[in-house]
């Protein structure tokens, strides 16, 4: 089930969006090195199980990687609010992060529903996406 992860276009936004967050880190107190290192951890997540989901060779299992992608999303949007509420980022940056990570959750979602729809298929081919 290869499929070449950098034509599809949630890796992007992910790719990008990992790029920011990384840049963010950059502005967070040193101290909170935890805070840091989580945000680290599940903004790489989101480029990588989107990745390693097209090696797979079952729609089922693709679309979990999909699904770990999704869930690495959410826990940056808790993370931010995190940060927002402790004073680490400022209400511009919180909202600036926050449209880029909604965004890719929205993307996100769709292609999730897109894929699960055509699982049904017999004819399913990661090829189309």
């Amino acid at each position: 089930m290869f499929r070449d992860y950098k034509k599809i276009y949630v890796w992007s936004v992910g790719h990008e969006l990992c790029i920011d967050l990384y840049k963010l880190c950059e502005l967070l107190p040193k101290e909170e090195h935890n805070m840091i290192n989580q945000i680290k951890r599940a903004c790489v997540s989101i480029p990588i199980n989107i990745a390693e989901g097209t090696s797979r060779k079952t729609k089922k299992s693709f679309l979990q990687f999909l699904e770990y992608s999704y869930g690495s999303g959410k826990e940056i949007e808790a993370l931010m609010l995190i940060c927002k509420d402790l004073k680490f980022i400022n209400e511009i940056n919180f909202e600036f992060y926050n449209k880029k990570i909604d965004y890719f959750l929205r993307s996100m979602f769709k292609f999730i529903k897109s894929v699960n729809e055509k699982v049904f298929y017999k004819n399913f081919n990661l090829n189309q996406f």
